[in-house]
């Protein structure tokens, strides 16, 4: 486990740490940064400064107002007492300190315009992952909720793909990993309609995956995303798959790898129906409008996720009315199966039938492809969408003949 970052020459954590301090230290190593950003310990100092700005955000507290050490130093002294308070008397009352503009994207909105100035005001400010850029008109009782996602560009949820790992930088390309990914998914409320293997599982050195999510829409419709992959580490010789021989030309290529790509290959192909599910899911986050890879100083800005959420809010009180005993008659349900069946029962509230869910057919399941017949997939997700096999049909296999009646027959003789 990691040990929790502190105030320099102290014990204190940055979550116990007061307003006043952890503004100090951004400034001081910000400006240290600056002199010197490829110092020995530059990665650990943008990661400290980058967990003190999350913690002064969760307080309402705007990092950027972190002084410079110049200016702190140059400031003037302290008046005596009585020109002290003879200033306060004389100097106007301050005003309440404004929301900065970025603030003013983040909550739930319940009308149409309120809902599109925010995410257009999200979309110059953050990354932002919605539906739309603009709403027409929100369902009776939902309202458009808008929440961050803060990515650490030097933390364990990205993973680099160029540039120099030992010495991180912050215009290194990194991707999302399949937790950061599922982080922005849930914001924007994502359901898995399925996540199957779709190869026969007959040579354990090749795996197909497809999955498919399911996203709301602002108008209560819904946008389904696919995403299939296709992982080929086998090797018969001088013929291998897509995956290995990436691994292996990757592999002789590089002076730091001895061992040719074995140990990669073994632990692609250990764990490879994991790799193959979590490749296919990223590809469906990915399609509702995150990019496969960022620089490390862009993911310095939140994500800003929308979501459509049902609230109850009308200004209708039959609707009002409505709307509260559907969300009591939700919240006693759950209540039954803590408590058993003898809860008190919620009246009936009216409720629009959306019809039958759509049926997916499970594919039938196809055998690996000839190796060499074509390209199949990255195994680390690099790559853009694999081109579609020509699968060739499988001769269908012979069964075995048992011997379970002759065996039956010699234990047990009639």
């Amino acid at each position: 486990m990691a040990k929790p970052k502190t105030i320099p020459r102290t014990e204190t954590t940055l979550d116990q740490a007061s307003d006043k301090d952890l503004l100090y230290w951004i400034g001081r190593k910000q400006a240290d940064l600056e002199k010197d950003p490829d110092g020995k310990y530059a990665g650990y100092e943008r990661s400290w400064i980058q967990e003190a700005k999350q913690i002064l955000a969760s307080r309402g507290v705007d990092p950027n107002d972190a002084p410079a050490p110049a200016q702190r130093q140059e400031s003037a002294p302290r008046p005596a007492a009585g020109a002290q308070q003879q200033q306060q008397r004389s100097a106007p009352q301050a005003r309440p300190a404004e929301p900065k503009t970025g603030q003013l994207a983040i909550g739930t909105f319940g009308n149409s315009s309120a809902a599109s100035r925010a995410l257009l005001e999200a979309q110059r400010n953050y990354h932002l992952v919605a539906p739309a850029t603009m709403v027409g008109r929100l369902p009776e009782g939902c309202e458009v909720a808008v929440a961050l996602v803060q990515i650490d560009p030097y933390g364990p949820g990205v993973y680099q793909i160029t540039g120099d790992r030992k010495n991180p930088k912050d215009d290194d390309a990194v991707g999302l990993d399949m937790v950061s990914l599922n982080q922005i998914a849930n914001a924007a409320g994502v359901t898995w309609l399925y996540s199957r293997r779709t190869d026969d599982g007959s040579h354990p050195h090749y795996c197909a995956w497809e999955a498919m999510a399911r996203f709301r829409n602002f108008d209560l419709t819904y946008s389904e995303f696919p995403g299939s992959v296709e992982i080929d580490t086998r090797e018969d010789g001088d013929i291998r798959g897509a995956a290995a021989e990436e691994i292996r030309t990757k592999a002789a290529k590089s002076s730091y790898v001895k061992d040719g790509g074995d140990s990669q290959l073994l632990e692609l192909r250990k764990f490879i129906t994991r790799h193959a599910e979590s490749k296919a899911m990223n590809r469906c986050i990915a399609k509702r409008g995150v990019r496969r890879s960022y620089k490390r100083k862009d993911l310095e800005k939140p994500f800003a996720v929308a979501s459509l959420l049902f609230t109850g809010h009308s200004e209708d009180p039959e609707a009002r009315r409505d709307f509260r005993q559907m969300i009591g008659q939700q919240f006693l349900q759950s209540s039954n199966h803590l408590f058993g069946p003898h809860a008190p029962q919620p009246v009936q509230a009216p409720m629009r039938s959306l019809g039958p869910a759509p049926a997916y057919a499970v594919p039938a399941l196809h055998s690996p492809p000839p190796m060499g017949s074509g390209v199949v997939d990255d195994p680390y997700g690099h790559d853009e969408e694999p081109p579609d096999y020509v699968d060739t049909p499988a001769p269908k296999p012979t069964p075995k003949p048992t011997t379970q009646g002759a065996a039956e027959q010699q234990d047990f003789p009639t």
